[in-house]
């Protein structure tokens, strides 16, 4: 873990600074305005900083000043290296009077380590060690601050299949859950779920077993509104389980329209965005990805709007590569990174994807794309294979571990 970083001060900043200290309110007012990572930085400047910045109520009030605010995103190859090259990419490097310092990601980069889930700043991550022993460790990150902790191992870690999620709101509490689904009987599908609480720092057991759907992704986890989600690559119904009242729920099955019977679906994106989730499935018979959106009371999936591959296809060529040429593959070359919804209720969707070499954006209202940035492919790569990403979210967060 990287130590933080000696500011220089002059006579002249430190008197200010003596001044600033000594004035509750002045500090204060000064210390909430500054950016998560301007905040952390400022720990290094004295001990009354540092006691005031790591006091749970300022921890809180920062928090409801500045919630967590998605800008940018983690790429890393779904096919993974023995030590995987993760991609930053920042949404508003292209704002003229914004320009982000990538945060230091050097301790993910370390041989055997995986991000597994991001969640509102946090990162959980799993870490394998390959000797006489395989061993595998997990882990709560935070980029911001560059602290990580070690979850502590439980027995069924030794025994069953699991999975594991990261739950993290700091608008709701600066502390974080992470939920354990064992898989007890593989056949039967019969699961249970533990939860880890971080101000506890024990594991417990909920004693309610379940039958989970068939083909339902534990592995692949949504946290929003206080509810952790996993869905199937079908259009069958998913779960939810809330993690204050421990009440595991099924999500409503996708819509079929009469004539799409025949098609066999399945999920290119599960995500969230303002609070809604966002569902984006295809279809090897389709050339389209189609948008939909939980209601907020989770009654029913809504169908948001169509997104034509063939289209997207004649302004970037390369994404259809395959399907020319009489390649078996015939399908496009292009994958959902994330969906962005606008605050309003009848603002529009962006959605990110990647296409060999390149990530680019589409506007639904306004049914326009262009081009976002190049990615890291070697020439010879990007001729032969197409490069598919897991993308996880970034925020700045101050959350302690």
């Amino acid at each position: 873990m990287k130590k933080a970083a000696s500011i220089s001060t002059t006579s002249a900043d430190s008197t200010l600074i003596e001044a600033i200290i000594g004035n509750q309110d002045l500090a204060d007012e000064i210390l909430l305005s500054l950016s998560p990572k301007s905040l952390v930085k400022s720990k290094c400047i004295s001990k009354k900083f540092l006691s005031m910045i790591s006091n749970p109520y300022f921890e809180r009030r920062y928090s409801l000043l500045h919630p967590p605010s998605f800008s940018d995103l983690f790429l890393v190859p779904k096919i993974i290296s023995y030590c995987p090259e993760i991609e930053y990419l920042s949404l508003s490097q292209y704002d003229h009077d914004h320009h982000p310092n990538a945060p230091s990601i050097s301790f993910l980069t370390i041989q055997g380590f995986k991000i597994l889930q991001s969640c509102n700043g946090l990162l959980l991550c799993s870490r394998n060690y390959v000797g006489k022993q395989h061993i595998t460790t997990y882990h709560v990150c935070n980029p911001t601050t560059q602290q990580y902790v070690d979850l502590p191992r439980n027995t069924f870690m030794k025994v069953y299949h699991f999975e594991l999620s990261l739950a993290y709101d700091p608008l709701r509490s600066h502390a974080y859950n992470v939920i354990c689904v064992q898989i007890l009987d593989e056949h039967q599908g019969l699961c249970q779920i533990s939860i880890y609480e971080s101000i506890t720092g024990i594991w417990m057991p909920h004693n309610e077993l379940f039958v989970a759907p068939e083909g339902i992704d534990f592995g692949h986890t949504v946290y929003c509104n206080g509810n952790i989600h996993w869905i199937k690559g079908s259009k069958s119904k998913g779960l939810y389980f809330n993690v204050d009242t421990k009440c595991l729920k099924s999500l409503p099955e996708l819509p079929t329209k009469e004539h799409d019977l025949h098609h066999q679906y399945i999920y290119e994106y599960f995500g969230h965005s303002q609070g809604f989730l966002q569902y984006v499935v295809t279809s090897p018979s389709l050339r389209h990805f189609e948008i939909f959106e939980m209601n907020k009371d989770y009654s029913r999936w809504l169908f948001k709007f169509r997104i034509d591959l063939g289209a997207l296809a004649r302004k970037f060529p390369s994404m259809a590569r395959r399907s020319l040429g009489g390649y078996m593959d015939s399908s496009y070359e292009c994958d959902v990174l994330s969906v962005f919804r606008g605050q309003n209720k009848n603002s529009h969707y962006k959605v990110l994807l990647s296409i060999p070499g390149e990530v680019i954006a589409y506007n639904h209202k306004m049914k326009t794309s262009w081009k976002v940035c190049d990615l890291k492919v070697r020439a010879e790569e990007r001729r032969v294979w197409y490069r598919v990403y897991s993308a996880y979210e970034y925020y700045e967060t101050i959350s302690p571990l």
